[in-house]
């Protein structure tokens, strides 16, 4: 690990909860549906997919999202990191596209 500059997010719901998402080289990737939201994201140059909290949202709820720097130790215990098959998600495509070519959906 070390100390680099991020670019992201701090997230913040109704001032109680803080999530601040940053990454080197990769994205940050807010998804919000009826369940809730979720912070999750990729680094390209480590080649890591990252998630760093599902947040449930109440009726009334207030988000506030905010761009920032960040420059703590990275990538942090404190966000699920997954190793990325590179080989798997290239077979996945290849079969995704192979699928839709064979639906007519895709040229």
């Amino acid at each position: 690990m070390n100390k680099v500059m991020k670019k992201g997010f701090e997230i913040t719901i109704d001032t109680q909860k803080k999530i601040i998402a940053a990454v080197d080289k990769g994205f940050v990737l807010i998804t919000i549906d009826a369940y809730g939201a979720y912070i999750t994201g990729g680094d390209d140059k480590l080649g890591l997919h990252l998630k760093w909290d599902k947040l449930s949202l109440n009726t009334g709820d207030n988000m506030i999202i905010k761009a920032t720097v960040n420059q703590k130790e990275y990538p942090s215990a404190d966000i699920d990191q997954e190793l990325i098959d590179r080989k798997k998600l290239l077979k996945e495509y290849q079969e995704l596209k192979a699928f839709l070519t064979e639906k007519r959906l895709l040229e």
